[in-house]
């Protein structure tokens, strides 16, 4: 059984990666341009580290630099408080959606949690939890799945056509679809 778990958990994070990734982009080494990486231990001035003192006080806040500026961004501070709203908990024939609202520091930045579990399931099941910074609703069809409230490209943010046999869509008790004109009173409007 645990094998059958981890072979349909491997498909459907294949699945949903293969979904999640817009036409575009390049998978070919040969088609990548021409460029230089940094030398780890040369300084941005030119200076050769040569001890460890020199590389904690000098090169390491530089390469901790480069990766704020060109990649990740500067980490905030730890929230004051951290509170969840679970706005969403439906179950299918298939699959048990859970939508939970993560709220930092009460009006500060929040995220959107997207949980598709068994439902046959009668102890914890293995998780994998991946950032998307597409919106949840770009690696399912299933329709009742928030639309995030930041910017979004409309050609390429919602899936028509499922791949993962586990999110197609289905009708749903207590969720209105975004066609319908009670969508406006859902938790999906923005």
């Amino acid at each position: 059984m645990k094998l059958l778990i981890h072979v349909f958990l491997l498909y459907c994070m294949g699945t949903s990666l293969l979904q999640s990734q817009p036409k575009g982009y390049n998978y070919e080494e040969s088609k990548v341009p021409c460029f230089d990486l940094p030398k780890v231990l040369v300084t941005e001035a030119g200076q050769k580290i040569e001890t460890a003192k020199d590389w904690e006080s000098i090169r390491r806040p530089e390469i901790f630099s480069l990766f704020q500026e060109h990649v990740y961004g500067i980490s905030p501070d730890a929230p004051c408080s951290i509170e969840y709203k679970v706005f969403d908990d439906t179950k299918t024939k298939k699959y048990h959606r859970k939508q939970v609202r993560i709220q930092l520091s009460g009006t500060g930045p929040g995220m959107d949690l997207l949980l598709f579990l068994p439902l046959k399931s009668k102890k914890p099941v293995p998780t994998f939890l991946t950032l998307n910074f597409r919106g949840n609703h770009s690696i399912t069809a299933d329709p009742d799945v928030k639309l995030p409230e930041s910017w979004v490209n409309n050609e390429q943010s919602r899936i028509t056509k499922p791949m993962n046999p586990l999110v197609e869509p289905e009708p749903t008790v207590g969720m209105s679809t975004r066609s319908s004109p009670e969508a406006t009173d859902s938790p999906q409007s923005t």
